[in-house]
Formats: C-alpha cells, structure tokens, sequence
C-alpha cells in the first residue's frame, strides 16, 4: 500500500480524530496515498463510529458522506463484501440525510476530489492483501 493512514484510532473503544483524510499533509500523491489506504481499510472493516467523529471534528460531513458512498459503490458487487458495502451505504445516509440524491451526488463527484477510476482500481488491488481480505 501507498503509506498508513490511521484518521482514528480506538481508545478503549472511543475514536480519536488523527487527520483529516482530505487535507493532511504532503504532497497531492502522499495524501491520496493516505487516503486511498483509510478507504481500503474501511472497505475492508467498516468503522461507523470514525466516520461519525471525523465528520463532527473535521466537519466535512458531506464530503466524508459522500465518500462513504462511493466507497460502498465500488465494493457492492464483491459478494465477501456485503455487509461492508451495506454499513458504508448507512453512514452515507446519516452524514447526508435528505442530500443523499443522485444528483448532488454527481455534482460532489464532479468537484474531482477523489479520482474515481484510480481508486476503483488501488481497491481492487488492496483488497487482495491478507490482512484485508473478507
């Protein structure tokens, strides 16, 4: 994988933000490296709690929203991944609420703050991992 990303860590069961995963630092390449490793590790193990807490301390709640639907998106024709898919559609439909809709959907995906078809294709890749694996 590109670098770690940990944006929360559980403390006894509590998450703590480290990081925005839109804005932390280095270069554009390091932080979609670091971005792209929080992705694979919740398409593997979904954290609702971590997403909730980034979005209130960071409060990009529909940037992180957004994102958790796309993630959901791309993971939702893998048959091991069901049930992540499922829990990362729910924490789109809290963070989003009434904005969860095709088309602002579309227009946060045409801001281009995720590379769609390079993330498609890192996740396909990290998924295989072991430790990542369903």
């Amino acid at each position: 994988m590109m670098g770690t990303f940990n944006p929360a860590r559980s403390v006894q069961g509590k998450a703590t933000v480290v990081a925005d995963p839109f804005t932390a630092g280095g270069s554009a390449r390091e932080r979609e490296g670091r971005l792209f490793d929080f992705l694979a590790e919740q398409a593997a193990a979904p954290a609702p709690r971590t997403w909730q807490h980034m979005a209130e301390v960071a409060g990009r709640g529909e940037d992180l929203g957004y994102l958790a639907l796309l993630l959901s998106n791309l993971i939702e024709g893998d048959r091991a991944r069901t049930g992540a898919s499922e829990a990362l559609y729910r924490v789109a439909q809290e963070l989003l609420g009434p904005k969860l809709a095709p088309a602002p959907y579309e227009v946060w995906l045409k801001k281009g703050m995720v590379d769609v078809p390079r993330l498609a294709g890192f996740l396909d890749a990290a998924l295989r991992q072991p430790h990542l694996q369903a």
